[in-house]
């Protein structure tokens, strides 16, 4: 309850607690973005009895508190972080064909083909947005396989 009303606080509707859609695309700050969301939702008297306990008896500042969320706060915090953005992540990519079988629909039209049909070329930019979705997950993969690393190893 408390950590909803801090959200709420920073400008989001309270439904927004509930479920949060993150775009992902291939650049560092994306993939990170929904860390400090993350990193509230793990935030536990275990984690990290001081703040959770401003949390839990309404004192935390929500700005302040926010900007703590920014980076890691401990590393079991952000182990259960990564863990769960790569179970998602590795779950949307098992769910998209392999680049190998994409690359060569996505492939421009052979220009000695004429009069390629609308159907035809829509398979082909749907086949460039599934690549496009490839590359952005195996990169936001590979941010939280290094968060992951970086607190295992005591780093986060």
């Amino acid at each position: 309850e408390q950590k909803v009303a801090i959200v709420v606080s920073l400008g989001a509707e309270e439904e927004a607690a509930f479920g949060q859609w993150v775009d992902v695309t291939a650049r560092d700050g994306a993939c990170t973005s929904m860390a400090p969301l993350l990193r509230l939702a793990s935030l536990s008297a275990s984690t990290n009895p001081q703040l959770a306990q401003e949390v839990a008896s309404w004192k935390a500042a929500p700005d302040k508190l926010w900007a703590q969320l920014q980076k890691p706060i401990c590393d079991e915090v952000e182990a259960a972080v990564a863990a769960q953005v790569l179970e998602v992540c590795e779950h949307a990519l098992s769910q998209l064909p392999p680049a190998e079988q994409l690359a060569p629909a996505a492939a421009d039209a052979d220009a000695d083909v004429t009069g390629e049909s609308p159907y035809t070329t829509r398979l082909r930019l749907a086949a460039r947005v599934k690549l496009g979705e490839r590359y952005a997950l195996e990169a936001c993969i590979g941010v939280w396989q290094r968060a992951a690393a970086a607190a295992a190893a005591g780093l986060a």
